[in-house]
């Protein structure tokens, strides 16, 4: 019996590549697909799937919840995210039992290998992923001691909503210091924007109580 492929996104044209692309080296597998959440929690309901290849979008706000509910209502089904880019929610999403962690602008090559694992091993995570998290946990209870204390400092302004000129003259620096310390503190972090990094630390200081 040919193992059950899910593919959740929100985009056909995505779809269609991922259907292509497996179609093309594992034709062992039987391929379906759903474009919303509501749908994807019915037919996970109705269905034994094996994998489910789900776009993180298609969650919302709440991914991990929603993560969450797919697993209970399939314990056995092995979830891979697929994800525009890297972000902070990769180590988050690994201690939920996915099995894999797939990017929009992987070339077709390692999206190929990264199946092939995840089919014949049972997962993929790239060593860069692997190195991150292994970073991440061990930083201990406090994430922003890799940071400096500059970069902390910029770290709180950003929170607070502040912007490059009003940071500068609040630390009496240049703007293009309160910039390089910015990237610097991103880098460091895993995110890649105001939006995520607001998300890291809602999640981080409310679950943690953090103290600095």
């Amino acid at each position: 019996m040919k193992k059950k492929i899910l593919i959740a996104d929100s985009l056909p044209i995505v779809v269609l590549g991922l259907t292509t692309l497996l179609k093309s080296s594992h034709s062992v597998f039987s391929i379906e697909s759903v474009y919303t959440l509501r749908d994807l929690l019915e037919v996970v309901v109705e269905k034994p799937y094996d994998y489910l290849i789900v776009d993180l979008h298609i969650f919302g706000a709440d991914s991990k919840s929603n993560l969450r509910t797919i697993k209970d209502l399939n314990p056995e089904l092995k979830v891979a995210i697929f994800m525009d880019s890297k972000n902070h929610l990769e180590g988050e999403l690994m201690l939920e039992e996915v099995v894999a962690c797939l990017y929009k602008d992987n070339s077709r090559e390692d999206l190929d290998t990264a199946f092939t694992s995840l089919f014949t091993q049972g997962y993929y995570y790239s060593q860069e992923l692997l190195y991150h998290f292994l970073q991440t946990k061990n930083m201990g209870e406090n994430p922003l001691t890799c940071l400096s204390e500059r970069e902390r400092e910029v770290y709180f302004h950003l929170i607070r909503g502040g912007g490059v000129l009003e940071i500068a003259n609040a630390l009496g620096v240049a703007q293009s210091s309160v910039s390089t310390f910015k990237k610097r503190l991103f880098k460091k972090l895993h995110i890649n924007s105001l939006v995520e990094l607001i998300q890291f630390h809602n999640h981080n200081y409310q679950q943690n109580s953090f103290h600095f």
